[in-house]
């Protein structure tokens, strides 16, 4: 029996939901808007729940090729829409993006709207393999993402003119949102540190698989340790098996001369009293939608180094808020960091600056506020 109801959210993770959407679904429950949540069950689907909206569990391996799981996760999610009936659906990640996208449009009654989260492995990566594969994927791309009541939104400028560049996106349905917003009240520092910890912090937050930058990061911090310098490297996050860019401990572990100058945490909820502890925030990602690690450290009044690429540049702004790095590349990101050890008043000067810029620009209120005023223009 088909059933109404005004939106349906979808993502590869319910983490993904929960962690940065979970606000704007919210707001539109205090709207009385009615919303369904589509994406694989996991520990967070119930905090989902536990907010007043519906949610349908999706069948779907984010990482997998096979081409009869991935049929039937887009027969699932036409079967969705169909009993849903849905007013707009908002897909997030990209095989979300893809498989929704196709879906509407065989029913083709929703407006779509489809967040280009990151560019993943298909453009990063310039290998011959990929540009084989984007050859491939690339007509599947402009079929799915070529729906005429749509809205493709993106987290920085970068990503949108390179999908307009593979003609994946057209100026009339383009957006730029950057990301889904702080809660700069929440992410507040907790106290003034004057200087660093007596051995300093140095903080990597993320999925721990190559595309973050973790081995360049190693190394680089294993140059210092073997010019003398006493800090730690604290690591946050979760080994990301599920991700063709993973690693292992194991293999990190050979980058790691010292292993009493490194900490691995695992994932934590509490990022809070994280980035408070942290003297340096650093990510050498090569590529980002847009860094939400970035945000709330820069919230949270932290120095910070990050790549020069985008999604990371976008927040960054070299020697006012951070410092930015080319990818890739463990001696320019060993000089940033013993730069930041050395001078710890100027690193606090550009924690302070970097919070002034989330506030004006990435505040939570703000991303909700544009993103909802988009939805209501479709009325």
């Amino acid at each position: 029996m088909t059933q109404t109801i005004d939106f349906i959210f979808v993502s590869n993770t319910s983490w993904y939901i929960w962690n940065f959407r979970i606000n704007l679904i919210k707001e539109l429950i205090n709207k009385n808007y009615s919303i369904l949540v589509v994406a694989p069950k996991d520990n967070y689907s119930d905090l989902i729940v536990n907010t007043g909206c519906k949610f349908v569990e999706w069948d779907l391996n984010r990482s997998s090729i096979n081409p009869i799981l991935e049929i039937k996760s887009l027969i699932k999610i036409y079967k969705i829409y169909k009993k849903y009936n849905p007013r707009l659906v908002h897909h997030f990640t990209i095989k979300s993006c893809l498989y929704g996208s196709l879906a509407a449009k065989i029913i083709n009654k929703s407006y779509v709207f489809n967040s280009i989260t990151g560019l993943g492995h298909l453009f990063i990566n310039n290998k011959i393999k990929h540009q084989i594969l984007r050859k491939l994927v690339l007509p599947i791309y402009r079929y799915a993402l070529d729906y005429k009541n749509s809205k493709i939104i993106f987290q920085n400028q970068n990503n949108a003119n390179l999908y307009k560049k593979f003609l994946l996106a057209k100026d009339k349905n383009l957006e730029i949102i950057y990301g889904s917003g702080i809660n700069t009240n929440f992410f507040s520092p907790l106290d003034k540190k004057k200087s660093f910890n007596k051995k300093p912090i140095i903080l990597f937050s993320g999925r721990i698989i190559k595309e973050k930058g973790i081995i360049e990061l190693l190394k680089a911090c294993s140059i210092l340790w073997d010019k003398g310098h006493n800090f730690t490297l604290k690591i946050v996050g979760d080994f990301d098996n599920g991700n063709r860019s993973s690693i292992t401990k194991k293999a990190l572990e050979k980058y790691i001369k010292n292993k009493n100058y490194v900490i691995f945490t695992g994932l934590i909820r509490d990022m809070k009293s994280i980035y408070s502890e942290a003297d340096v925030v650093v990510l050498p990602s090569w590529g980002e939608g847009l860094s939400r690690t970035l945000l709330e450290a820069s919230a949270m009044e932290c120095p910070i180094i990050t790549s020069n690429v985008s999604g990371c540049n976008d927040i960054v702004k070299h020697g006012i808020n951070g410092f930015l790095v080319p990818a890739k590349d463990e001696k320019s990101l060993s000089l940033s960091i013993e730069f930041f050890l050395r001078n710890q008043s100027f690193s606090k000067e550009l924690g302070t600056n970097a919070r002034k810029n989330v506030i004006e620009r990435f505040d939570e209120d703000l991303i909700i506020k544009k993103t909802i005023g988009l939805y209501e223009k479709i009325k």
